[in-house]
Order: C-alpha cells, then structure tokens, then sequence
C-alpha cells in the first residue's frame, strides 16, 4: 500500500475503500473483505446510514486499529465541532476536520440550492 504524509504529519493510504450506497446489512462484510484485500483506508458518513458496520468490519477483521485510516463526514446540520462531536458520541480518531457545504437530497430535508460559499458565481 503507498502512503502520502498529511501536512500534520500523520500517513494516509493512497487508496480507500468508500461505502456510499453500501447496505447496512452489508457493510460489515464488505468492509471486512476490503481490509482482507490489502485497504487500509475506509470512507464512510453519518448519511449512509452504515457507521456502524464499518466499525464492526474493522474490529473484526484482526487488523489492529491503529493501522487502518478511517474518514467520515458528520451530517450537515452538525455546523459547530460541539455538535458534531456530540453527533457522533465518542470520536473513533483523535481529531477531524470538519467541513459543511449544503449538501443535496436525500441527505437533507430541504431541496439544495446555490448558496452559501460553494454558490455558482456569474462570469463578467
């Protein structure tokens, strides 16, 4: 497996495994078959509604935890680091990002539009 070092240091695999529209039901296998293949990175969020799958794919697959880079993305409406934790109960890694943008359905109950930072600029 190649690995990049973050700014601050800390090593992330080059390749990850994604479990956007993985079925719950699954995602714990799936994630166990991905570290058995050699993935050390796995990419989940809140929205997918398969957090804990991946957890219990990773505690069961015998690899320590230490050696797999996990990522996540805390649902939009946690927009503060108290929320989000919060959110999540205990976080699984020492430190995250967070980053809101408006997110598109089915992840809110509002239609998504061209606000905010990310808003569509006209050209003069």
């Amino acid at each position: 497996m190649e690995y990049i070092t973050l700014a601050n240091g800390v090593k992330m695999p080059l390749l990850g495994y994604g479990v956007y529209q993985v079925d719950p039901a699954e995602c714990e296998r799936c994630v166990t078959d991905a570290i058995a293949v050699g993935y050390r990175s796995i990419d989940t969020a809140q929205a997918y509604g398969n957090e804990a799958g991946v957890g219990e794919g990773i505690r069961r697959s015998g690899i320590p935890r230490e050696e797999i880079f996990v990522t996540s993305k805390v649902a939009a409406e946690h927009k503060s680091y108290a929320t989000a934790a919060q959110s999540i109960q205990k976080p699984a890694v020492p430190a995250f990002r967070l980053t809101w943008f408006k997110a598109t359905p089915p992840f809110l109950s509002e239609p998504a539009g061209r606000t905010g930072p990310f808003r569509r600029r006209r050209s003069t």
